[in-house]
C-alpha cells in the first residue's frame, strides 16, 4: 500500500466516522436551528424594543387625567393605556388649584431618557396653567411656551464602524469554531488509542499520516459544518424583510466579500496550528476521562489571544499587537480586527501566514513524536510527557 494511497484510505475512513457520527449530526443541527431561529426572532425583538413604554394615568381629577394623558401622547414617546403598566403617573392637585398641579412618576423600569421627556412635557403643562392663572390669555401663553423647532439627524455611523462589528462577530465565530473542532481532534485521537487500532494502523503506515488524515478529515467536517450553518442564516436571512430593515441602519448589509473569506483562510490557518496541538495532547492522555482536563491548556492560550482580538478592535494600531499578531497562535485572532480598521502591513500578512504554516508543519512533526512514544504507556497525562521527556 503506497504512502499517497494509504493517507487517502485513511482520509476517507476518518470523514466518514466523523458525518456518521451521531454528535456531529446532532451539533451541526443544533448549530443551524440556533442560527435560523436566532436570526427570525431578531426582528421580533427589535420591534419589542422599540415599542414605547405604557403609562397609566390616576388622579383625583378625570379633567386633569384626560388633560395629562393628552399631553403625554403629544409630547413624549408613550402609550398611555387605562390598564395595568409599568410606569404610573400620579395627579396631585394643589391648594391653590390647577395652577399647584403636582405629578409624581413611578415605575422600576423607567428609562431615565424617558422619564426626562415626560417630565418636561408635564413641567411646560404647569408653566401653562400658572401663566393662564396670571391673566395672560391662551394665545399668548402659547406663543411664549412654543419652542423652536429642532429636527435631530441621527448620524450615520463611520464606514468602519459596521466593518468593525462584523469583525468582531467573526473573531467570535473563529474562537468557538476552533475549540469546537480542535477538541474533536483530540477526542478523535484519544479514542482511537484507546481502542488499540493505532497499534495495527502503526505497522503499515507512519503516525504522520494518521494525524494528517485525522486533521484533514475533522477539518473538512468542520467547514462543511459551518457552510450548512451559514446556509441556514442565508436562508433566513433572504426570507427576512424585516431582518434586512434592522440591521440596515447599521451599515451591516453591506460587509465586502473579502471579510468571510478572509475568515474562512483565518479558520484553517488556527485550526492546522492549534489542531496539531490537540492531537499532540490526545496521544499523551492515556484515558478519556482525562480529556477534559489535559484540553483546557490550549484553550487558555485561545482565550488570551480571543481578548487581545478586544484589545486590536480598540486600539488597532498599536505596535505591540503587530508584533504579537506574528505568533502563530494569535494571529488569526489579531489580523482580523486590524484587518477591518485598515491596519495591517504587508509584512505582518506574509509573517503571519509564513509563520503559521511552518508552525503547523512542525507541530504536526512534534504531535507524530509524541504519538510513537505514548501509544502504549498508560500513565496519566502529564507535560513531561507532552514536551518528550517522558517514555523513549
Amino acid at each position: 500500500m503506497t504512502g499517497v494511497r494509504s493517507g487517502w484510505l485513511l482520509f476517507g475512513r476518518d470523514l466518514r466516522e466523523t458525518w456518521r457520527s451521531r454528535q456531529f449530526r446532532i451539533s451541526t443541527l443544533l448549530l443551524a436551528l440556533v442560527a435560523a431561529v436566532g436570526l427570525s426572532l431578531a426582528p421580533l425583538l427589535g420591534h419589542v424594543a422599540g415599542q414605547a413604554p405604557a403609562v397609566r394615568v390616576q388622579g383625583p381629577s378625570p379633567v386633569l387625567d384626560q388633560v395629562a394623558a393628552g399631553l403625554l401622547r403629544r409630547g413624549a414617546r408613550v402609550a398611555v393605556v387605562r390598564g395595568r403598566a409599568p410606569l404610573v403617573l400620579t395627579v396631585l392637585p394643589g391648594a391653590d388649584g390647577a395652577a399647584g398641579t403636582r405629578f409624581v412618576l413611578r415605575g422600576p423600569t423607567a428609562d431615565t431618557a424617558e422619564m426626562e421627556v415626560i417630565a418636561g412635557v408635564l413641567n411646560g403643562w404647569s408653566q401653562a396653567l400658572r401663566l393662564t392663572a396670571l391673566g395672560l390669555p391662551p394665545q399668548a401663553v402659547q406663543r411664549v411656551l412654543t419652542a423652536s423647532v429642532v429636527r435631530l439627524q441621527p448620524e450615520r455611523p463611520p464606514a468602519a464602524q459596521p466593518l468593525r462589528m462584523a469583525a468582531e462577530a467573526a473573531d467570535v465565530a473563529l474562537f468557538m469554531a476552533v475549540i469546537l473542532y480542535g477538541q474533536m481532534v483530540l477526542m478523535g485521537v484519544s479514542a482511537e488509542k484507546a481502542s488499540r487500532v493505532s497499534e495495527v494502523l502503526l505497522v503499515r503506515v507512519p503516525a504522520r499520516q494518521l494525524l494528517a488524515a485525522k486533521l484533514a478529515a475533522n477539518g473538512l467536517a468542520g467547514l462543511a459544518q459551518l457552510l450548512a450553518v451559514g446556509l441556514a442564516a442565508g436562508a433566513v436571512w433572504a426570507a427576512s424583510p424585516g431582518l434586512r430593515a434592522l440591521l440596515r441602519p447599521s451599515g451591516l448589509t453591506g460587509m465586502p466579500w473579502w471579510l468571510p473569506a478572509l475568515t474562512l483562510l483565518l479558520f484553517v490557518l488556527a485550526y492546522l496550528v492549534y489542531g496539531a496541538v490537540f492531537a499532540a495532547i490526545g496521544a499523551s492522555v492515556a484515558r478519556p476521562e482525562e480529556v477534559r482536563n489535559a484540553a483546557s491548556y490550549p484553550v487558555l492560550v485561545l482565550v488570551a489571544g480571543y481578548y487581545l482580538a478586544f484589545w486590536a478592535l480598540a486600539q488597532p494600531a498599536r505596535p505591540v499587537l503587530h508584533l504579537l499578531g506574528l505568533l502563530p497562535v494569535f494571529f488569526p485572532f489579531l489580523v482580523l480586527p486590524q484587518a477591518a480598521a485598515g491596519a495591517v502591513p504587508w509584512w505582518e500578512w506574509a509573517g503571519g501566514i509564513g509563520f503559521s504554516l511552518a508552525a503547523a508543519v512542525l507541530l504536526l512533526r512534534w504531535a507524530e513524536t509524541i504519538y510513537r512514544r505514548n501509544l502504549l504507556n498508560p500513565a496519566p497525562f502529564s507535560w513531561a510527557r507532552l514536551l518528550g521527556r517522558g517514555v523513549r
